[in-house]
């Protein structure tokens, strides 16, 4: 299992998200308008643009703070926030 971050900008929803540093830390930053929220649980097996185009389809990045999801919770037809 691995974790695979992502870059949002809930500002500007018409900017895509894509994927982040490893190393990069998770939360808030440029006066919260960029995050980097991460995705833990991920099977090996699975690429990080399939974790993306979970991601994007899942998740509302405009609303809520929270910046953390398991993989096993994303899925099309489910909305998170």
């Amino acid at each position: 299992m691995r974790t695979v971050k992502l870059i949002t900008r809930a500002d500007k929803p018409d900017v895509p998200t894509h994927i982040a540093h490893p190393n990069m830390s998770v939360g808030d930053n440029h006066d919260a308008s960029v995050q980097v929220r991460e995705v833990t649980e991920v099977p090996d097996n699975v690429g990080d643009e399939q974790v993306l185009r979970l991601f994007v389809v899942t998740c509302d990045a405009s609303l809520g703070k929270r910046l953390s999801f398991r993989f096993g919770d994303l899925g099309e037809g489910r909305i998170l926030r």
